[in-house]
C-alpha cells in the first residue's frame, strides 16, 4: 500500500512538472502582452469599414465599397513573435488573415501607407514585406497557407478548410528563429521554415469579403508574445481627448457624439485619431474632470468646443480646480491643444478663464461663413513658415472664432487672416499650449469627401500630429 502511494505521488509530481514545463514552453521564452479591447481600438485602421468595441470583444466590419479592412499594431515587434486570439467570422464570405513582420521594403521597420489607401491587398503583397497567414480561406476555395511578401512564395499550407462562420476559433500564428506555423483550436495545421526570415515589423489583422458579400468578425482575448517590451522608438505618447467639458448626446440614440475618437460621422475625430495611432500614439478619452492623476498619464491633452447651455442642460464648465490642474500639468511639461468654435457654438466665459492663464482670449465671433458650399470663402492660403504648415498651400476653416492676445502676453500667433489671429502658441514652464479658433480637423473636413482636392487639411493634420508628439 505504501509502495502504491509512493508511486502515485511520484506520478503526480512527474505530471505536475511536465505540465509546468509545457506551460512555460507554450510562451516560447518570450514576453507576453495582453491586448485589451481598448488597446486594440488604438491600433491603426486601414481600409474602409468600421471597428468598434462590443463588450469584451472588438467588432470589425467592411463598408459597402470596401476592398478590405485591417487593424495594424502601433508597435514594431522584433524578430520572434507569436500572436494568439479568438476570432469569429460573422458572415460565410469572410476571409480571415493575420500578417506578421509587416514593414516597408528593405531594412526599415517602418510602415508607410498612401493617404488614399482603400484597403486593397496588392499594396501589402507586392510593395511591403510580411508573412501573410490566411486561415479562414474557404470562400476563396483555397486551404490555409502562409505566403512571404513581396516574393509571393507560399511557404506552407494545410490540407483542408475547417473554419465556418458563427463559431469562435483559437488562432495562433507564430514566427520564431525562422520557423513559421499556424495553429487552430490547438491543432497545428502546418509548420514550415524560412531560411531567410524577415526581421521585425508590425502585426496586422485583416478581413475581406468575397463575391460581393461583406466581411465581418469578432475578436477577443488577443495576446502577443515577443522579445519586444516597449515601442521601438521609446515610450508611446498618450493623447487624451476631453469628453467632459464637451459632452454631447445624440437625441435619438442617447449615445455620446461629436468630436470623439470613436465617432466616425462627419462630426467625429476618428480620422484625426487614426493619424495619431499611425504615428504610434495611444488614444485616451477623458470623460471626467482633468485631475492631476489623470493628466499625469497624458503627453497631450485636447479640449474641444466646451458645451454651452444650448448644447447641454447641465454643462460641465471649466472651473478653477480644473484650471489649476491643467496649468500645473503644462508647467511640468504637458502639451495642451485647445479648439474653440464660432460664437453661438461654444462656451467662452469659463473657457477664456483657462485661456487667459496662457496669455490670450477667444473672441466669440463667427468669421469665414461659407454659404452654399462656396469653399473658397473658407480658404486660408497665406500660410506661415511653421512646422504645422510645411508643404501645405491651402487649408479650409469655416465659421470660426478669433483670438486676441492679453497685455504682456508671450503667446505668438502662428496663423493670421488680416488682423484676426486663428492659431497661436505659447510656452509655459516646460510645456506648450496651442490654441485654434475652430475644431477644423473633424471628419467632414479632414478628407476630400466634401472638400475639393486643392485643400490640404489632412496634410496639415499630419504635420500637427508630428508637432504635438515632438514636444
Amino acid at each position: 500500500m505504501k509502495k502504491k502511494n509512493r508511486n502515485l505521488v511520484l506520478a503526480l509530481v512527474f505530471l505536475f512538472t511536465a505540465t509546468s514545463a509545457l506551460g512555460q514552453a507554450s510562451d516560447f521564452g518570450l514576453h507576453k502582452l495582453v491586448i485589451s479591447p481598448d488597446d486594440l481600438l488604438n491600433w491603426t485602421v486601414m481600409g474602409k469599414g468600421k471597428v468598434e468595441k462590443s463588450g469584451s470583444q472588438v467588432a470589425m466590419q467592411e463598408s459597402d465599397d470596401s476592398k478590405g479592412i485591417m487593424l495594424v499594431s502601433p508597435v514594431v515587434y522584433d524578430n520572434d513573435v507569436v500572436v494568439r486570439y479568438k476570432v469569429m467570422a460573422l458572415t460565410p464570405a469572410t476571409v480571415l488573415v493575420a500578417l506578421l513582420s509587416v514593414s516597408d521594403l528593405g531594412d526599415s521597420d517602418k510602415l508607410t501607407v498612401p493617404e488614399d489607401f482603400d484597403g486593397s491587398l496588392g499594396l501589402f503583397t507586392s510593395e511591403k514585406e510580411n508573412y501573410f497567414f490566411a486561415f479562414k480561406n474557404g470562400p476563396h476555395n483555397v486551404t490555409p497557407f502562409v505566403r512571404k511578401s513581396p516574393e509571393g512564395k507560399t511557404l506552407g499550407s494545410a490540407s483542408e478548410n475547417s473554419m465556418i462562420a458563427g463559431v469562435y476559433y483559437d488562432i495562433e500564428v507564430g514566427k520564431k528563429q525562422g520557423k513559421l506555423w499556424l495553429t487552430v483550436d490547438g491543432e497545428k495545421l502546418f509548420e514550415t521554415t524560412d531560411p531567410e526570415p524577415l526581421k521585425g515589423g508590425h502585426i496586422a489583422l485583416r478581413i475581406r469579403g468575397t463575391a460581393g458579400f461583406k466581411a465581418g468578425c469578432l475578436i477577443k482575448d488577443l495576446e502577443i508574445l515577443s522579445n519586444t517590451t516597449e515601442h521601438v522608438n521609446g515610450k508611446q505618447p498618450v493623447i487624451g481627448l476631453d469628453n467632459w467639458f464637451n459632452r454631447e448626446y445624440d437625441n435619438e440614440t442617447g449615445k455620446l457624439r461629436h468630436y470623439l475618437w470613436t465617432d466616425t460621422t462627419y462630426g467625429g475625430f476618428s480620422d484625426f485619431g487614426d493619424i495619431f495611432k499611425e504615428k504610434g500614439a495611444v488614444l485616451k478619452t477623458i470623460g471626467q474632470n482633468p485631475s492631476p492623476d489623470i493628466l499625469d498619464k497624458l503627453d497631450v491633452y485636447i479640449i474641444v468646443d466646451p458645451d454651452s447651455t444650448s448644447e447641454s442642460d447641465n454643462p460641465n464648465y471649466i472651473l478653477q480646480d480644473d484650471i489649476n490642474a491643467i496649468t500645473n500639468w503644462v508647467k511640468d511639461g504637458g502639451t495642451l491643444l485647445l479648439f474653440a468654435n464660432n460664437g453661438p457654438e461654444c462656451e467662452f466665459t469659463h473657457f477664456n478663464k483657462l485661456a487667459e492663464v496662457f496669455g490670450f482670449q477667444y473672441i466669440p465671433v463667427s468669421l469665414h461663413p461659407v454659404p452654399n458650399d462656396d469653399w473658397e470663402t473658407g480658404a486660408e492660403t497665406n500660410l506661415p513658415n511653421h512646422p504645422i504648415f510645411k508643404g501645405v498651400d491651402k487649408i479650409f476653416m469655416k465659421n470660426t472664432a478669433s483670438i486676441k492676445l492679453t497685455t504682456n502676453s508671450e503667446s505668438k500667433p502662428i496663423l493670421k487672416d488680416g488682423k484676426d489671429i486663428l492659431i497661436t502658441e505659447t510656452s509655459h514652464g516646460k510645456g506648450k499650449v496651442i490654441a485654434v479658433v475652430d475644431p477644423w480637423l473633424y471628419n467632414e473636413y479632414i478628407h476630400h469627401n466634401r472638400l475639393p482636392k486643392t485643400f490640404q487639411n489632412k496634410k496639415a493634420a499630419y504635420n500637427l500630429v508630428d508637432y504635438l508628439i515632438a514636444q
